[in-house]
């Protein structure tokens, strides 16, 4: 049965993606046993079944997958591991981050790692390494889901201050740390009109239509929770909302400046 799993991999038959959870129980251990065997194209359908499959044990293979060769490869194991239920220790994960060349590659890692309660002094001495920007920021945003109060801080203050261009990221780590609280942040963001993403695709006569700044500030704060009304998907809101929103977010409470 096991070796049925295998073929339909090295084949490339995309297939067995469904059929992942009904893998046997020493699929993964054939698969590791195999791996150095198997192209690009294989690697790539074996991460997309272990995320279906999506246990400790999967968990574990993604981890060690982060390192390979083809960097799409490790792209993408980093990618399947973020979503995973069950991830490595936190602090095992850090451990490995700097061995990682790939800077997408340590950015995933800093998330999951936040996510899989690694120590916050320890996911601090591994940022401190870090050198890409793109990766700083997702550390950051670890620390913070982590606790960390200084880091807070100044990841509201940029949140605060994000250009048009950079809305998208922010808000997936808004997301990602999931505190209402900072909703706040994006004030600032209630008072554009900029666009930052085209909607409405499949709408006759829309497909001009951009969400803005401010439909964002107001999106992200209905993800976190909070009653702005925003509707079943991002739209362009009108001031009334706008304007009900930002006092909303204006008597939250402002981030604490404790050092930690």
């Amino acid at each position: 049965m096991v070796q049925h799993y295998i073929n339909s991999i090295q084949m490339g038959d995309r297939t067995v993606i469904d059929r992942a959870k009904d893998a046997p129980a020493d699929f993964l251990p054939e698969l590791e046993r195999q791996w150095r065997g198997f192209d690009p194209r294989a690697r790539d359908i074996a991460i997309l079944m272990l995320g279906r499959i999506d246990t400790h044990q999967s968990a574990l293979f993604l981890l060690k997958a982060t390192a390979d060769p083809n960097s799409q490869t490790a792209a993408a194991a980093a990618r399947t591991l973020e979503k995973q239920k069950d991830p490595p220790a936190g602090d095992s994960i850090l451990n490995i981050i700097p061995s990682r060349e790939s800077p997408f590659v340590r950015g995933k890692l800093y998330l999951t790692a936040g996510r899989a309660a690694c120590g916050l002094d320890a996911l601090r001495r591994t940022a401190e390494m870090e050198a890409d920007e793109n990766a700083k920021m997702q550390a950051m945003a670890a620390i913070v889901l982590r606790g960390g109060k200084n880091e807070k801080l100044e990841f509201f203050e940029k949140v605060r201050k994000a250009r048009p261009d950079e809305v998208l990221a922010y808000s997936a780590y808004l997301l990602y740390i999931n505190d209402p609280n900072l909703a706040k942040a994006m004030i600032p963001w209630l008072g554009s009109t900029e666009g930052v993403m085209r909607i409405g695709y499949d709408s006759p006569g829309n497909t001009d239509k951009q969400a803005r700044m401010c439909d964002f500030a107001i999106w992200n704060g209905k993800e976190l929770g909070l009653g702005t009304g925003a509707g079943p998907a991002i739209t362009n809101y009108d001031p009334t909302l706008v304007s009900r929103v930002r006092k909303l977010y204006s008597e939250l409470p402002d981030p604490k400046g404790e050092g930690e």
